[in-house]
C-alpha cells in the first residue's frame, strides 16, 4: 500500500487515468471519481493527504466541492486543475481556498513539482534523469518498464 492518498476529482476519462498513473508513479494510493458527488462519498470512507479537483465538474463546480469538503472536516491540501488558466481564474480559484492551481495538460514534472509542495516525496522519482540513471542509460529499457508498468495499471483497473 502507498504512504499517501490522493483523491483525484476529474470528469475527463483520459486526464483521469494521467493523474492516476502518474501519481502512482510517485507513491500514492490514488482515489479517483468523475463528479463532485462521488468525491464527496470518498472523503466520508477515508483521510486523504492530497486533493487534486477539476474545474468544471458535471453536478458542480470545484469551487462548491471544496467548500463542500472543507464543511465535513477534510483539510488537505487542494490542488485546482483546469484547461482553462488565466490570472482571473488562478485568483478565483485561490480565493475559493485552493492551495495552488494546475493548467491542463500538465507535464509529469510540473506535476510533480507542485505535489512535492504538499506531499513528503523525492522531489526526483518521476525525472527521466533519474529513471534513465536506474536502467543502465538505456532509453529502450526506459520505455519498456514504463509500458508494462501502464499495462499492468490497466490490468489493475479491470
Amino acid at each position: 500500500m502507498a504512504g499517501w492518498r490522493v483523491l483525484v476529482v476529474d470528469d475527463d476519462a483520459v486526464t483521469l487515468r494521467f493523474f492516476e498513473a502518474a501519481l502512482r508513479e510517485m507513491g500514492a494510493q490514488v482515489t479517483s471519481v468523475e463528479d463532485g458527488a462521488s468525491a464527496r462519498i470518498a472523503v466520508v470512507g477515508g483521510a486523504f493527504e492530497l486533493l487534486l479537483i477539476d474545474r468544471h465538474l458535471p453536478d458542480m463546480s470545484g469551487e462548491m466541492l471544496l467548500q463542500a469538503l472543507r464543511d465535513s472536516g477534510c483539510a488537505a491540501p487542494a490542488i485546482a486543475t483546469s484547461a482553462e488558466v488565466d490570472d482571473a481564474i488562478r485568483a478565483s480559484m485561490l480565493d475559493a481556498a485552493f492551495d495552488e492551481v494546475i493548467a491542463k495538460p500538465v507535464s509529469l514534472e510540473r506535476l510533480r513539482e507542485v505535489v512535492v509542495r504538499f506531499v513528503n516525496i523525492p522531489a526526483n522519482l518521476l525525472s527521466d534523469d533519474e529513471a534513465l540513471r536506474t536502467v543502465g542509460g538505456n532509453r529502450e529499457s526506459l520505455i519498456a518498464l514504463r509500458g508494462l508498468l501502464a499495462d499492468e495499471l490497466d490490468e489493475l483497473d479491470r
